[in-house]
């Protein structure tokens, strides 16, 4: 019969009589001695508390840091998701404003109002100011759908 770890209870190997690795003695240690433990770390805190401030210090930074690239993966992830679902923002936010307030902030096909798209029927590019190839918009070439006109148009 094998003998096994009284911690884990992973198989013992070789010269091993109750624990599998230092791991396990470290934790079968805490758990008899748990006050006495306790007491000593209270004890250290107290005589060295600059010590402590700088581990403090490191931890908060680390943490701050982590916490910081774990915001701005998030909000990447958020604006993708409202790019996709806004395609409008092509478009200058006084034309789509414009466009919105003329279809009454309808779509044309099914008069919903929800997740409102600027279909292009037609594009015009002109040279404006010096600039290349600046998108006009004339606004009888454009209709204001939802997302599912929009798609439907499109075979999406």
């Amino acid at each position: 019969m094998a003998k096994l770890c009284l911690i884990c209870n992973l198989e013992l190997k070789g010269k091993q009589r109750k624990f599998c690795s230092r791991k396990c003695i470290d934790k079968d240690y805490y758990n008899n001695n748990k006050d006495k433990v306790d007491k000593t770390n209270k004890k250290y805190r107290l005589e060295n508390p600059d010590r402590i401030k700088k581990i403090n210090k490191k931890s908060f930074k680390k943490f701050y840091t982590e916490k910081r690239e774990r915001f701005n993966e998030l909000m990447r992830l958020q604006y993708h998701k409202h790019k996709q679902k806004n395609n409008s923002r092509k478009i200058a936010a006084y034309y789509r404003d414009e466009i919105f307030g003329e279809h009454n902030y309808k779509c044309d096909d099914c008069n919903s109002n929800k997740n409102l798209e600027i279909h292009h029927i037609d594009y015009s590019w002109e040279k404006k100011d010096g600039q290349k190839n600046n998108l006009l918009l004339n606004k009888s070439k454009v209709k204001l759908l939802c997302r599912d006109c929009h798609r439907r148009i499109h075979n999406h």
